[in-house]
């Protein structure tokens, strides 16, 4: 399942920048964030 996942990415991820670079660029940003620490 988890290289299905990464073989659409790899098709899709490009796409979504030009479409909707706002939720690309969030999508990122939150990927790099840390977790809040309990």
């Amino acid at each position: 399942m988890r290289e299905r996942v990464r073989e659409v990415m790899r098709y899709s991820g490009p796409r979504m920048l030009l479409r909707h670079p706002y939720l690309a660029i969030a999508h990122l940003r939150d990927g790099r964030r840390r977790p809040p620490e309990r």
